[in-house]
């Protein structure tokens, strides 16, 4: 209906909504008018207050906006006015850019101006580290300190403990600097599986009371179960918050429990 008569339709979907949230009806207008009237399309999406219904425009209109080349689709995002709007449509699209255009996706995020853009940059070096990690290395290495740089360092050490746990603690270590509890926290959920012993060590940097203890949880848990002598052993003698300290009590006693009934 919006592809034949928007008119009709956007009056249809003005009429038939009640209250103030935002118009359910009008999603499947923008979807319809998404590849004939994108422009118009977007001024609807822009007029709907931030919800659901809201991403799920966005979502619709992403295709066509990056159909039409990066520096469109850049365009078109640095002209929404909503902060939330921006925020989230500029994850959206250097997500994709950064598969193609790592260096000229990353280097948006850093002009933008947008308060988010930082909040990218990771998932944007780290597509980059997976193409060529010595040009995301070499870029990290150009950006001033800050939010952005930060991101960039989470995005980097992602890649790398996948990869190589050792090697992204190396450069972790390198870059403290710019560590803060998200890098931490991220690495250590990246790096885990392949070497717990190395990324339980970095646990205590997470100043973050609540998600340390949640930290501790999951990779002492996974370790005990994949090698219970060298967990048990690490954990000797170490001084861990009271939460964790009486749960690895319980849960080594469990395990050994279970060990001697069979």
């Amino acid at each position: 209906w919006a592809r034949s008569n928007p008119d009709g339709a956007i009056d249809w979907a003005e009429s038939h909504h009640e209250g103030d949230g935002a118009n359910p009806w009008m999603v499947g207008v923008i979807k319809g008018l998404a590849a004939s009237d994108s422009s118009r399309a977007t001024d609807l999406m822009n007029a709907m207050p931030y919800s659901r219904q809201r991403g799920e425009a966005l979502s619709a209109l992403m295709p066509q906006m990056l159909a039409q080349g990066p520096d469109f689709a850049k365009g078109w995002v640095d002209g929404f006015a909503d902060d939330r709007l921006r925020d989230g449509a500029i994850r959206r699209v250097s997500e994709a850019l950064a598969q193609t255009d790592p260096a000229g996706t990353a280097d948006w995020l850093l002009t933008s101006g947008a308060d988010g853009a930082w909040r990218s940059m990771d998932d944007v070096m780290g597509a980059w580290a997976s193409q060529d990690e010595s040009a995301a290395r070499s870029y990290f290495q150009s950006l001033p300190s800050g939010d952005m740089r930060s991101s960039a360092l989470r995005g980097l050490t992602n890649h790398m403990a996948t990869q190589n746990p050792r090697e992204a603690a190396d450069f972790l270590d390198a870059n403290a600097a710019d560590a803060n509890d998200q890098v931490y926290e991220q690495f250590v959920y990246h790096g885990y599986r392949n070497d717990p012993g190395l990324v339980a060590e970095y646990i205590s940097r997470v100043e973050g009371s609540r998600e340390q203890e949640r930290l501790y949880r999951r990779v002492l848990d996974h370790w005990l179960f994949q090698d219970y002598d060298a967990a048990s052993n690490w954990i000797i003698g170490r001084e861990f918050p009271e939460n964790v300290s009486r749960r690895l009590e319980r849960r080594i006693e469990e395990m050994q429990g279970n060990s001697n009934s069979n």
